[in-house]
């Protein structure tokens, strides 16, 4: 299983944000780039809670908890992109479950309204009073190893909401751009109209 983070989707200006933006302000490109980022990072937000929303109806784990797993690698004015990037490595099972049930395959496991079952697994508590669905390798009584749930990029690509949770990105920053460029406009107006005043 691989362990490092992985990227899970980037999000690029879209095509018809750029030519509007450069129409908007072709006297000022300066501030072109400005926008853009602006942009990008409000749909990469966007993108990151909806993605969080996703693999928690996946996995049953809190949002709160999910977010810690889900990072943003913002835009700035010299790269113009955001990626979403995931982790690799799902929760261990008593970090996160409420209940265990015996079956005759293994152990079923509650974690919020889901269930996940472990094929093989058995529920035991340690000495130090930490309860977890286990698994061993082979026939001998140890060493154990605890089972874990799916990873929040698993979740996500499982769900095949990538689509979805893309165009909610795009349409967050078309918003934000079209804010940005009125912004950037007006601060230019009132530099102008400060200069005249002189």
């Amino acid at each position: 299983m691989a362990l490092a983070p992985k990227p899970i989707l980037e999000l690029r200006p879209d095509p018809r944000d750029l030519a509007a933006l450069e129409e908007a302000l072709a006297e000022y490109p300066r501030e072109i780039p400005k926008v853009l980022y602006r942009g990008l990072n409000a749909g990469i937000r966007t993108i990151r809670t909806q993605a969080a929303k996703i693999a928690r109806k996946e996995l049953g784990v809190k949002s709160s908890v999910l977010k810690k797993r889900l990072w943003e690698h913002k835009a700035s004015a010299k790269q113009l992109r955001a990626v979403l990037i995931g982790g690799s490595v799902g929760w261990p099972v008593g970090a996160v479950a409420t209940r265990y049930r015996p079956t005759a395959t293994g152990v079923d496991v509650r974690i919020g309204r889901h269930r996940l079952h472990v094929e093989g697994g058995f529920e035991a508590t340690m000495p130090t009073g930490y309860t977890s669905a286990w698994t061993r390798r082979g026939r001998a009584r140890l060493p154990l190893r605890e089972a874990r749930t799916d990873s929040v990029t698993e979740a996500i690509e499982r769900a095949a909401a990538l689509p979805a949770i893309t165009q909610a990105g795009r349409e967050s920053m078309s918003k934000r751009i079209a804010r940005e460029t009125e912004r950037a406009l007006e601060r230019i107006h009132r530099r102008h109209n400060r200069g005249a005043s002189r």
